[in-house]
């Protein structure tokens, strides 16, 4: 195994972009074998609508006066995965495609992931800013840090 690491963090929603259940749980197993044991592992994600029906939308993300980004996707509710695209439309350029799919997670299952691997939530903000998380925050930032033994 390489060197150990005291402190692990993923940018906003990159947890969500493992494509699975099984990556994602992988990952903490991953984790908890690099982090030392005084470290912490730090992951920042979005909040799902988990009430949001199944099926498709197409919403406009940015309007210029020579470029329209328009956001498509479908939502799968049973599988937690969305899948998507963003359809970029210029005058000068034409279109551009940009791919994405995301699997999200409630809190709740993302704290019972760390469990299995051995980690313990030691703080949860709204945000970077740690301002107190919510009942209605719309995302959080949870450090989570390995179980004493």
């Amino acid at each position: 195994m390489g060197e150990r690491e005291d402190r692990l963090s993923l940018a906003y929603n990159t947890f969500f972009s493992l494509g699975s259940i099984e990556a994602q749980r992988r990952l903490f197993v991953e984790v908890a074998e690099r982090l030392t044991p005084d470290g912490v592992f730090v992951i920042e994600a979005a909040i799902p609508d988990v009430d949001r029906p199944a099926g498709d939308t197409v919403r406009v993300r940015s309007l210029d006066v020579d470029r329209v980004v328009l956001s498509v996707d479908v939502h799968d509710p049973t599988s937690q995965i969305v899948e998507g695209q963003f359809v970029e439309i210029t005058e000068a350029k034409g279109v551009r495609l940009r791919p994405w799919r995301i699997r999200y997670c409630t809190v709740d299952e993302i704290d019972a992931m760390a469990t299995a691997a051995g980690f313990v939530p030691r703080h949860r903000w709204e945000n970077m800013n740690r301002d107190p998380f919510e009942a209605d925050s719309a995302s959080h930032v949870t450090v989570y840090s390995p179980r004493a033994t």
